[in-house]
């Protein structure tokens, strides 16, 4: 009996189990199935959200990117705006800054930019100052003061009245070739500063020079007292500001390097740009210091020539290769080209030869030379006859033509828009 019972219980066990594992197994396969349907209805929820949120997105960019497109039309709208507010005050600003042209009047360059010459003028032997360095006599001049302020003063004065009136100036002036009708602008400074005072000493004997030339001068104390009025005039204008930092000045007062006042005269052009008029007979370590230290310093030496033959004919001192070599000194020691100048007037019948205008270009070329002053001697410009002026014409554009062929250029000094015209054709 108690095995039966034995072998009931142990299949009744039997059965449970098989009816317990049975059940796992179901259980088991339905949550798989449920896991599943769980996972596949998540993953649908995700591509779902997934899309919608693209669709936001996408939304989302296209109004941000219609926004900023919106946005940056506004901008560039009010830049352009500005822009051309910036604009329109600029050229408003332009026009109140811009002055007017000057009008159109009868002037002279040479008053308009305020040059100051103190040359042969006198007045019961009163040094004068003029406002140009022409060969005229009754040109509008000023008689200096024993106080430089009262002169420079008076200078100005003259100026201002001169300018208000070109047509009292006199007859003289009137016929000069610097005379015009044109825009002229005033400089309130003075910007060139001619010292061309005699007496002074020149050991050259120039066949066109009118003033007797010695290699010493002994000055009277009127003499003295005149350079004396000059530099007060300069040193007064100097400490007022009334002459401009970047001014011009020319020292042609008879040869520099033999001036009796040649260390006073120096010292008022110290460090400034300053024109040396040389017969370059000496040569002078002043002179060269000034042009190494200022690039618009220049000498500039009156050749006249091409030929030692020919120089000595217009100088009348043979000595042109001490000339050569003393300017190629000169130019050893410049910063440079064109601190070397040279002027070449001409002379009919004297200096007016193919020898003289080559000589004189193979000279520009060893200098750094690269235009020539052509100029006339201003003894004869207000005498000449018609003969004269031919000649003088016809020479001037023989050597026009031979400075062209070598490339060189030039500037034709005291001739009237006639005579250019003439020269040019």
């Amino acid at each position: 009996m108690k095995n039966l019972l034995k072998r009931i219980r142990f299949r009744i066990n039997g059965d449970v189990y098989q009816k317990l594992n049975d059940f796992r197994d179901e259980l088991s396969d339905k949550i798989d199935l449920g896991n599943q349907l769980v996972l596949d209805a998540n993953e649908q929820k995700l591509n779902n959200l997934r899309s919608d949120f693209q669709v936001e997105n996408q939304h989302i960019l296209n109004v941000s990117q219609q926004k900023l497109s919106d946005l940056r039309g506004e901008v560039l709208s009010k830049i352009d705006l500005g822009n051309q507010y910036i604009l329109n005050v600029g050229e408003h600003v332009k026009l109140l800054e811009t002055p007017p042209p000057p009008p159109l009047t009868f002037s002279c360059p040479a008053l308009n930019t305020f040059q100051l010459a103190f040359s042969t003028r006198y007045a019961d032997r009163i040094q004068c100052a003029s406002f140009c360095c022409e060969n005229l006599e009754e040109i509008p001049t000023v008689p200096l003061c024993d106080s430089g302020k009262e002169s420079i003063h008076n200078i100005m004065v003259k100026r201002q009245q001169m300018l208000l009136n070109p047509f009292s100036w006199g007859k003289l002036c009137v016929t000069c070739t610097g005379y015009e009708l044109n825009r002229h602008k005033t400089s309130e400074q003075i910007t060139y500063v001619n010292l061309s005072m005699l007496p002074a000493p020149c050991q050259c004997r120039c066949i066109y020079c009118e003033n007797q030339n010695t290699a010493s001068v002994n000055l009277s104390p009127s003499d003295e007292k005149n350079y004396d009025r000059v530099f007060g005039a300069l040193e007064y204008a100097n400490t007022r500001g009334l002459i401009a930092n970047d001014a011009r000045w020319q020292i042609s007062s008879g040869e520099i390097t033999i001036h009796p006042y040649k260390d006073r005269l120096l010292r008022l052009v110290h460090n400034k740009a300053t024109l040396f008029f040389t017969n370059c007979f000496i040569y002078d370590e002043q002179i060269a210091s000034n042009l190494l230290h200022n690039a618009r310093s220049c000498i500039n030496l009156s050749i006249d020539s091409g030929t030692g033959k020919t120089w000595y004919n217009v100088k009348g001192v043979d000595n042109f290769s001490k000339i050569v070599e003393n300017v190629d000194r000169y130019h050893a020691n410049s910063v440079r080209n064109g601190q070397i100048t040279l002027k070449y007037i001409m002379l009919p019948n004297v200096n007016n030869r193919l020898d003289d205008y080559v000589g004189v270009i193979e000279l520009m070329k060893s200098w750094g030379v690269s235009e020539l002053t052509i100029s006339r001697d201003i003894t004869e410009k207000y005498v000449m006859n018609s003969d004269y002026q031919n000649d003088l014409i016809n020479s001037v554009r023989d050597f026009v033509s031979v400075l062209r062929e070598n490339s060189f250029r030039f500037v034709l000094h005291s001739f009237s828009f006639e005579e250019k015209q003439k020269i040019n054709a």
